[in-house]
């Protein structure tokens, strides 16, 4: 196909990054006022949008994803998400189909991406804690203090790969933030770069 005849991309895709404090989730979350936000919180920074005009927070999904060292959900929901493009997550625990949640009646949140339009938008706050996240999970089984093996970077690289590739071939709309982190170039000079 000519490129004059292709279809017209309408979704993009977006990385913020910054320092801590620097306001990242506050720009993304100023979208809320022209665009439906869904807004996947695995570092529990929601409080932020709190603050916004109450009509923009109803323009926002929040699903919140409790995650930690010693409980790396994110990693497993994130995928299964990802990878299925639909998922229904637990409220309590941020598990895709939790049987205690269903069990219980408790409340869950759906997202489906085949159903989202332009006027839509993925928010993933961050793409720095989905790293931790990745690393706490693949390491899960080992002691705190152990240092990951080789095949334990083998897992964290595929995993890592995996989510790169499909924030890429996302066909929605998808804000990733994260955070920043020094890095020292071979000249010997720093550069600030984003941490996943």
């Amino acid at each position: 196909m000519k490129l004059t005849n292709s279809p017209a991309v309408l979704t993009t895709k977006v990385l913020v990054d910054g320092i801590s404090g620097s306001g990242k989730t506050t720009l993304v979350a100023a979208l809320a006022e022209h665009y439906n936000l869904i807004w996947i919180d695995i570092e529990r920074g929601a409080s932020t949008l709190t603050k916004l005009p109450l009509a923009w927070q109803e323009n926002i999904n929040l699903i919140s994803i409790p995650d930690s060292a010693s409980y790396p959900i994110a990693a497993e929901t994130l995928t299964l998400l990802f990878k299925s493009g639909k998922a229904d997550i637990c409220c309590a625990h941020g598990k895709v189909s939790c049987g205690l949640c269903r069990k219980d009646n408790a409340p869950i949140d759906s997202i489906d991406f085949s159903t989202l339009t332009t006027r839509d938008i993925v928010v993933l706050d961050s793409g720095t804690q989905l790293s931790h996240s990745i690393l706490s999970h693949v390491t899960r089984s080992m002691p705190i203090d152990a240092k990951p093996e080789r095949d334990d970077w083998g897992s964290l690289r595929k995993m890592t790969e995996f989510f790169c590739s499909q924030f890429q071939a996302a066909t929605f709309n998808l804000v990733v933030i994260a955070h920043v982190t020094e890095a020292k170039q071979d000249d010997g000079r720093t550069k600030l770069v984003p941490s996943f």
